[in-house]
């Protein structure tokens, strides 16, 4: 009788939402993790102390490249070893590529996984290497149409590219149906939030390219009562501090539990990104019931954001988000709340599970 099939992994880092989908998955297959870091020291501290003992893993030892990247010296002989499949998540770092060029010489077959990406012009030697990477692989497992595009500017073949979910919930954490005014106004006196407020939700690091100023500004400009609410850790915590008042309200940390009772009491979630290759707090906002606004760099808002579940804006637009803000009241926001959970529901990590293994047994 046959064992499990032998699965082997390779992203950049360990992320809660990884782990428990290697926890997952390994209940199926026999599965080996490589990271290129053990972690990434701009990620929250609590990301040092995940637990990895529901599957094997291995860190490379290389030269730092970036926070989360090096240029590995002994990857080699994880590749040595025979898997029935094989996924590279960070198929454009110096470890991908190496690793899928080793790959494609011994010709061994390998797959792509990717959340997202967006097309950027290099200099010709290094998009030589990402069209190479890409084209040899056997299969893409591609998380929306935004991404298959991307991928097939790299030379992926479409009649190979398999959706997945990528997501960081489980089924038990989607609500059926979004929170009774009885029920969201109980949680904001839970908090100690006002009642009459639009509450308007962000989450996220407090870094550049999340660009929370863009939201900051605007709201100056809004004319109803609002109440902004930004929950992350960052470089630019210190900064974000000095703008707190009675309409900003900074909060380093939450644990799930609280994080999730404030997408619910909350009446808008906003991301104003310039870049996010996908943006799973956009996930979990919509599974509980929030309505989400995005900048157009939101790679999840292209695939789950509709005129009828939520709004994309133009951050290149300086008022855009207070021009939003300020005819919010003429929309459906009851009804979208209910599509923003219906659109989520099949975003599950058992989903996602139920994807891959379908990949493998290919």
């Amino acid at each position: 009788m046959k064992g499990p099939k032998k699965v082997l992994y390779v992203v950049n880092i360990p992320s809660p939402y990884m782990v428990t989908f290697f926890n997952m998955l390994s209940k199926h297959v026999d599965l080996t993790v490589i990271f290129e870091k053990a972690y990434d020291l701009t990620r929250p501290t609590s990301w040092k102390t995940l637990d990895l003992k529901g599957f094997k893993y291995h860190v490379l030892k290389g030269i730092s490249y970036t926070h989360e990247q090096i240029i590995p010296l002994n990857y080699k002989k994880y590749l040595k070893k025979q898997y029935d499949a094989i996924f590279i998540q960070n198929f454009f770092t110096p470890t991908g590529i190496l690793m899928s060029r080793y790959l494609f010489m011994k010709k061994r077959a390998y797959s792509i996984v990717s959340e997202g990406g967006d097309i950027k012009q290099n200099k010709r030697f290094k998009e030589t290497l990402k069209y190479q990477t890409v084209k040899h692989a056997s299969s893409y497992v591609s998380s929306s149409v935004h991404t298959d595009l991307f991928l097939r500017y790299y030379g992926a073949n479409i009649e190979h590219i398999i959706r997945y979910p990528f997501t960081s919930l489980h089924k038990h954490q989607i609500l059926q149906s979004p929170l009774s005014n009885e029920a969201k106004s109980a949680l904001r006196n839970k908090y100690n939030l006002p009642q009459e407020a639009f509450i308007i939700l962000s989450v996220g690091r407090l870094s550049k390219e999340k660009n929370h100023q863009y939201v900051i500004e605007n709201l100056k400009h809004v004319s109803i009562p609002y109440l902004f609410i930004l929950v992350g850790d960052g470089r630019e915590q210190e900064t974000i501090k000095t703008l707190e008042s009675i309409h900003h309200r900074y909060i380093k940390d939450l644990d799930s539990k609280t994080l999730f009772e404030y997408y619910q009491l909350a009446d808008l979630f906003v991301l104003a990104s310039t870049y996010e290759p996908w943006g799973l707090v956009v996930n979990e906002a919509m599974s509980q019931g929030c309505v989400v606004a995005t900048s157009q760099y939101v790679n999840a808002s292209k695939e789950l954001v509709h005129q009828k579940n939520g709004f994309i804006f133009d951050i290149h637009e300086p008022h855009a988000l207070a021009h939003l803000m300020n005819r919010i009241e003429n929309y459906p926001l009851e009804d979208m709340r209910i599509l923003s959970i219906n659109t989520i529901q099949k975003y599950t990590f058992e989903h996602m599970v139920e994807v891959f293994t379908k990949v493998i047994d290919l």
